[in-house]
């Protein structure tokens, strides 16, 4: 539906399944999907999770404004998902972004599903949560691959993108770049409060992010009590370009962007060096030291 990054909507192009031929079939399809996705994995991330709760479906030839929710069997597909990753001892992480509906997390919550906690969003206007007042039961990281690096989202480039594919008028994206930038003084208190980061040591008006803020919301990260806490390559050693824009199709090369380091060379690299010390002092493996 219609939100801040795309005020039209955005239309997927794909057919949903039907919850009723889903429970003709006594769940079978959803169930041989879920035990092939685990063959293989010991963690399953599942985009947009509350689709076990509803679909937004678009009527055919018509703007997605003119969409509506479905609710879905939500215990049943939450039966079968809990019965493959106790069978194959994985663990399971949704992506709660978004439209959550009231009630949704705290299911999650009960089933064991670990929440998605991003820091760009853990805010309340233009202040950051704090590491502690993150949720145990999630996976905390700084963005997804439907989101900025932390160095493209600093300069706000993502904001300018989306005005260039028509997903925001002028109008809202000045109100975004006038936004990113209190945030960006916001986020600098968040990290000298809990991430490390010594007071004046980057600077919110600086047109390039800070390394020292890189490493810092790494740390804070690290400090929160989430069980899992990702890194994502991009943000340590590029591409700076958006993985994906969503809302387009073939506007915008979505999942092409390719790392500009080779996999042999990533040890070398000054910022995977730093970030990967850090994590391994700020969470070192059980039974294990920090060095």
């Amino acid at each position: 539906p219609p939100d801040m990054f795309a005020t039209t909507g955005q239309n997927w192009g794909l057919s949903a399944p039907s919850p009723t031929a889903l429970a003709a079939a006594d769940f079978a399809p959803y169930r041989e999907m879920i035990a092939a996705q685990l063959a293989d994995a010991g963690a399953l991330r599942i985009d947009h999770v509350m689709a076990l709760w509803q679909l937004f479906l678009i009527p055919e030839g018509h703007p997605p404004a003119d969409g509506t929710h479905l609710r879905q069997p939500f215990a049943d597909l939450l039966r079968e998902l809990a019965a493959q990753s106790r069978a194959r001892k994985a663990v399971v992480i949704g992506e709660d972004l978004g439209f959550v509906p009231d009630g949704f997390r705290e299911a999650m919550e009960t089933a064991n599903i670990l929440s998605y906690r991003i820091l760009y969003f853990e805010q309340d206007g233009d202040e950051f949560a704090a590491a502690g007042a993150y949720p145990t039961s999630a996976l905390a990281c700084i963005s997804t691959h439907d989101l900025p690096v932390m160095a493209t989202w600093w300069r706000g480039i993502d904001i300018g993108l989306r005005e260039a594919h028509g997903l925001v008028d002028p109008e809202t994206s000045k109100l975004h770049a006038a936004h990113r930038e209190r945030e960006r003084t916001g986020l600098l208190r968040a990290l000298e409060r809990d991430g490390g980061l010594a007071a004046g040591a980057a600077d919110a008006a600086a047109a390039d992010l800070p390394e020292q803020a890189l490493d810092a919301a790494h740390r804070f990260l690290a400090r929160t009590p989430c069980l899992l806490c990702g890194v994502r390559l991009a943000d340590l050693v590029g591409p700076t370009e958006p993985t994906n824009l969503p809302g387009t199709v073939d506007a915008y090369p979505n999942w092409r962007p390719r790392s500009p380091v080779r996999i042999e060379d990533l040890a070398e690299h000054p910022a995977f060096a730093r970030v990967t010390a850090l994590m391994r002092a700020e969470r070192p493996r059980p039974g294990r030291s920090a060095s």
